[in-house]
């Protein structure tokens, strides 16, 4: 499955928005993305059964050192109490407007929770923003954006 460009463009500008506010809010500096999708270069190969098969070299390298699917897009390893209760972290799952989980995805998200992770999936990089400084207790004028639109 392939990251659609307007998930993309939300990725990178709460990517943006996190290092820009990250000398105000140091926690931001801590927010970090994880590379597990996409599309990479492959080449092709004649599998056993004669079909032709796809296959990235870069893939095969990365699931060596140990990426795994369903991982979430963005982790802030920040523990906070939240609704009353101590959490050790946030993940953050990008989707476009019809995007929905994978199996792997929803597997890693119920996973995290069980470990006291707080697990939010967004649309938009402004509300992703606003749940992380929710997260993270800071008042409503410390959701103010700085970044160039």
């Amino acid at each position: 499955m392939t990251r659609s460009d307007e998930e993309e463009k939300h990725c990178m500008a709460f990517a943006e928005w996190c290092a820009l506010q990250g000398n105000s809010i140091p926690e931001l500096k801590l927010m970090f993305h994880t590379p597990n999708g996409g599309v990479r270069p492959h080449q092709t190969r004649i599998g056993p059964d004669g079909r032709t098969v796809r296959y990235s070299v870069e893939g095969q390298k990365l699931r060596r050192m140990g990426a795994k699917k369903g991982v979430w897009d963005y982790h802030l390893p920040v523990a906070r109490v939240w609704e009353g209760m101590w959490k050790v972290g946030l993940w953050v799952e990008f989707k476009s407007k019809d995007g929905t989980l994978s199996t792997e995805q929803a597997a890693w998200g119920a996973a995290m929770e069980q470990q006291n992770h707080i697990c939010y999936i967004t649309r938009d990089w402004e509300e992703a923003k606003r749940f992380t400084c929710a997260y993270l207790g800071l008042p409503e004028g410390m959701q103010l954006a700085t970044r160039k639109q």
